[in-house]
């Protein structure tokens, strides 16, 4: 029995030989993952790019014809033309796309928001997750110990022929229990630190522990539902319609007319020179691009349609967050005052029967068992409400955020 508690013992990690990570640093480390930073690369790529656009839609024509005339000797020789044309395109087709361009940088930047919100989900879930571990990790040390004590009791007990080999069975039974949830417990700490270190965007080479507790934000009493058109997943539908309305535009203005302004120098054999200007309108009459304005129309509409489910699925998650932080807090006061403290009473009561000759060793353990149970249920509760209360938090600082323009 001495060894499988040995066993038990260095099965449970070492939290010396942890890194620990506070809260705050678990969130401010999460969006900077490589796919936030990706995406503010992108948007920062598209920014200076698009501040090449060129004032002008169109550029300079230069167009020479050089020949001879050969039919007449007496004016035989070199003649040729030289034109410049500098053309505009009627329908503001630079402005067009510069506004198209806007528009497709405001989407990548609601992207990037949405990720960085996602990022941030994700650590603090993972974070709390890993506390949580932790704590059960604590608890059943304490078990550990409480089962080592209550093993060297029952086998004095045995030896002194006060109690039975049934008991000392019952209770060796109860250490390899525990030192089998031990064994569970490693791996989910394992591979929950492993999942935190991915969501701070590093490798997963090094063991984490949290360091210190969950927040305890303040939260209001009331959320306003309509407030979800500034969060980020919402935003990008909405921004994405606007652009590819943007994009229509810019191509109904790629077929509009064309006015071209110039000069052209012509000489002729023998000796003349003629100047004289050129003045051109050049507009399509069949095809003015409604392949791809029909395109950038009906993806404009599809988009809209999603911003309207994106709209609705924000609504609930905000909705279902506040119920969850309600409920998940009713759920640990229970937890916590009503059901650990019951089953210790029940425990005390139980060990003093033994010490008494009144119980058996049978029902003390499975007040232990259940003691266990309920202090495992207790931090569950905390975790899940911990979370609650944090996904509300990070929902509502994202609205504020989005609200202040930043």
């Amino acid at each position: 029995m001495r060894k499988a508690l040995v066993a038990l013992s260095l099965l449970l990690p070492s939290l010396a030989s942890a890194q620990a990570i506070t809260f705050d640093e678990a969130i401010s480390l999460s969006t900077r993952i490589p796919r936030v930073e990706g995406t503010e690369r992108a948007l920062e790529a598209r920014r200076s790019g698009d501040a090449d656009i060129g004032g002008t839609s169109q550029g300079l024509s230069i167009e020479a014809t050089p020949g001879a005339r050969i039919l007449s000797e007496q004016d035989s020789g070199f003649e040729g033309s030289l034109s410049i044309t500098h053309s505009w395109n009627l329908g503001d087709l630079t402005g067009a796309r510069r506004r198209a361009a806007r528009a497709e940088r405001e989407v990548l930047d609601a992207e990037r928001r949405a990720l960085a919100l996602l990022a941030r989900l994700e650590a603090a879930r993972r974070w709390i997750d890993l506390w949580r571990l932790e704590q059960l990790a604590g608890l059943l040390r304490e078990e550990q110990a409480l089962a080592g004590a209550l093993a060297e009791a029952t086998a004095r007990a045995v030896g002194a022929g006060a109690q039975t080999s049934v008991d000392a069975a019952e209770v060796e039974a109860h250490v390899a229990a525990v030192e089998l949830r031990a064994i569970a417990l490693e791996g989910e700490q394992h591979e929950a630190s492993i999942g935190l270190s991915v969501a701070m965007g590093r490798s997963p080479s090094a063991t984490l522990r949290p360091d210190g507790s969950p927040p305890e934000p303040a939260l209001p009493n009331d959320v306003d539902l309509a407030r979800v058109e500034r969060l980020p997943g919402v935003a990008v539908e909405r921004l994405a319609a606007a652009a590819e309305r943007a994009r229509e535009a810019e191509t109904a203005a790629g077929y509009a007319p064309i006015f071209s302004l110039g000069a052209q120098v012509m000489r002729e054999s023998p000796d003349g020179i003629v100047v004289g200007g050129v003045v051109g309108l050049s507009f399509p009459l069949f095809d003015q691009g409604q392949r791809a304005r029909s395109v950038a129309r009906g993806e404009a509409e599809r988009r809209e349609g999603q911003a309207a489910q994106a709209r609705l699925d924000a609504e609930r998650e905000l909705s279902l967050a506040v119920h969850d932080v309600e409920h998940q807090r009713l759920q640990e006061q229970a937890a916590r005052e009503r059901l650990v403290p019951a089953i210790e009473r029940l425990t005390e009561r139980r060990e003093a029967a033994l010490r008494a000759g009144e119980g058996t060793i049978f029902a003390l353990l499975d007040a232990r068992r259940r003691g266990l149970e309920a202090r495992a249920r207790a931090i569950e509760a905390r975790a899940a409400r911990a979370w609650a209360e944090v996904r509300l938090w990070v929902l509502l600082a994202e609205l504020e955020r989005a609200g202040d323009g930043s």
